[in-house]
């Protein structure tokens, strides 16, 4: 089936008096190609398991990492990725980045999918040195990974809840020029202000201080200021009426 859609493929240039000879395309899927999510997640699959066949033989998995997956019950590992997106975990060492070097380099030769390494930065956590550059790639002091942001020494990490709140309170501001239903208010709380929390959730521990305040902000929005919803229906039971479903 993949050879079937991917091979003899021709195009040619588009000219002001016409068009060009055609040409053979060699490489990639044409524009829009279902098939072409799937092909890239099976050869980036073959990167991962290329990480995770180093361990042991140039890579070494982060103690951290090990603690934290046995005590969940799993497997550690040394790579994640999140379709181009690649994070490498190991305990740092000039062998370990060599070794994380040459998959990356013999990954481009075999696909001619190449690492950009100016949008590839490297942090060291058990290191003073934060500045600089290793082997042609940036030293950072946090990086950020899906739109969290961690840092070395996990001193910043109230800053992904901060802009969550902000986030949160920008979004209540907007929907409150729409003077909305009660309904309507829990609708647009449950659509687009949850997220804004429940995202981080997944990864980052909550405090009991942010969820308060989270709380307060998105129950402030529902109850409104000219009809006011009895707090004890706030987190009522279901058959009781309740207006609030989830609570933080």
């Amino acid at each position: 089936m993949v050879m079937t859609i991917l091979r003899e493929r021709k195009t040619m240039i588009k000219l002001e008096n016409g068009y060009a000879d055609s040409f053979p395309i060699t490489r990639g899927t044409p524009q829009g190609d279902r098939t072409s999510p799937y092909l890239f997640i099976l050869v980036v699959e073959l990167l991962l398991i290329k990480f995770e066949h180093a361990r042991g033989g140039g890579l070494t998995s982060c103690n951290y990492m090990d603690e934290y997956e046995n005590m969940l019950g799993g497997e550690s590992c040394v790579c994640e990725c999140y379709a181009d997106d690649l994070t490498v975990l190991f305990k740092y060492s000039n062998e370990g980045l060599s070794t994380a070097l040459e998959i990356m380099k013999n990954f481009e030769l075999t696909t001619g999918h190449g690492m950009n390494k100016k949008k590839t930065n490297l942090m060291i956590t058990n290191s003073v040195q934060n500045h600089g550059e290793v082997k042609g790639i940036t030293l950072c002091d946090k990086v950020t990974v899906l739109g969290i942001v961690i840092d070395r020494k996990l001193e910043k990490i109230q800053q992904n809840w901060d802009k969550a709140i902000v986030k949160t309170k920008q979004l209540i501001q907007f929907w409150c020029n729409f003077n909305l239903s009660i309904t309507g208010q829990i609708m647009v709380s449950k659509t687009y202000l949850l997220p804004q929390s429940i995202y981080y959730m997944n990864t980052l521990p909550m405090g009991e201080e942010v969820g308060n305040e989270l709380n307060k902000h998105i129950i402030e929005y529902i109850s409104g200021s000219g009809r006011k919803i009895a707090k004890d229906r706030w987190f009522a039971k279901k058959r009781e009426g309740r207006l609030w479903y989830d609570r933080l």
